[in-house]
């Protein structure tokens, strides 16, 4: 995918002098070159449509996909890239921690990984800074009680289907869910970023599954 994520990915993995051996896009830049859409010199990296792609063992080290942030999704090419030996990272917000919410497909995946002798792994912000630096903050603490995390991020930056899917600039009443959460500690968990992030950090640090519960809703700027 090369909406703004992966077209800042592909910057990074140049900056510290990764070889990208291909890239893929659904619609935007097919037939371009993969240094010039991101503002840089021609790599001679011509990007080619998704449909066109077929995981085979050796293409790469590493599938980096910035296409979806639905965890199903991965049960297609993804999968295909970690049955081939090629591991994957993807910013899916859902593939952060799927056991709780998603065993099966979970299940499904860490089987093919491990066929392949590769990884799938979920990245991005939730993985980096709300459960492993928050988690690792808590090392020097002997009596941890409670956990508060403030998360602020400019989203201007986002496409449109991502803004959508977040709520960002909708009208109230067309927001498209508004609902109060519970799910007790052996129970199967609704699709929530936040309640994986629970999840993921209470593992990592050795605390158990917790009792889970949200409120999912708007906030509403008022006119100034």
């Amino acid at each position: 995918g090369l909406g703004v994520v992966g077209q800042d990915a592909a910057r990074a993995l140049l900056d510290y002098g990764v070889t990208i051996a291909g890239a893929y896009s659904r619609t935007s830049h097919v037939g371009e070159d993969l240094g010039t859409v991101i503002g840089r010199a021609p790599l001679g990296v011509t990007v080619e449509p998704v449909t066109a792609f077929e995981a085979t063992p050796g293409m790469a080290d590493v599938a980096i996909f910035c296409t979806t942030n639905a965890f199903d999704e991965l049960l297609g090419d993804a999968m295909a890239c970690a049955e081939a030996g090629i591991n994957v990272l993807s910013i899916a917000g859902n593939a952060l921690y799927p056991w709780t919410f998603q065993p099966e497909v979970a299940e499904r995946l860490d089987k093919a990984a491990k066929r392949g002798n590769a990884t799938i792994l979920g990245c991005g912000y939730q993985d980096g800074v709300m459960v492993h630096l928050t988690g690792t903050a808590t090392s020097m603490t002997t009596d941890l009680t409670r956990i508060e995390m403030d998360c602020f991020s400019d989203f201007s930056r986002l496409g449109e289907s991502s803004t959508e899917r977040l709520g960002l600039g909708m009208a109230r009443e067309a927001f498209p869910v508004e609902e109060s959460v519970s799910a007790a500690a052996d129970a199967t968990r609704p699709a929530s970023t936040m309640g994986q992030v629970l999840d993921a950090l209470c593992d990592y640090l050795g605390l158990g599954r917790p009792e889970l519960s949200y409120y999912l809703g708007p906030v509403v700027a008022e006119a100034v």
